[in-house]
């Protein structure tokens, strides 16, 4: 598969109901936003809830791994890049 540019099909402010104590963004609203950014990918695809609706098949999350690299703060804006990098009959 070609290495093709990342999508990126999710930008959002930080919330600040998802903050912590420490005035960052709190690890479970990483997960958030990128279940976000996964509903995102699978509309852009043809794969939402319209999809789903229509034909009764769905995706779900089997795995997922995040490294916290750097804070996120209060005023930040987030942008999820996703690439596509492999894809069979089930998976992508």
């Amino acid at each position: 598969m070609p290495d093709a540019a990342p999508l990126r099909l999710l930008t959002t402010p930080i919330k600040p109901e998802w903050l912590d104590y420490n005035d960052h963004l709190n690890v479970a609203y990483y997960v958030l936003i990128f279940d976000m950014a996964g509903v995102a990918l699978f509309d852009h695809l043809g794969m939402g809830e319209a999809y789903s609706r229509e034909t009764g098949g769905s995706w779900v999350v089997l795995e997922s791994h995040i490294t916290y690299d750097r804070e996120v703060m209060p005023s930040d804006v987030v942008t999820v890049e996703t690439r596509l990098i492999d894809h069979d009959a089930k998976r992508l």
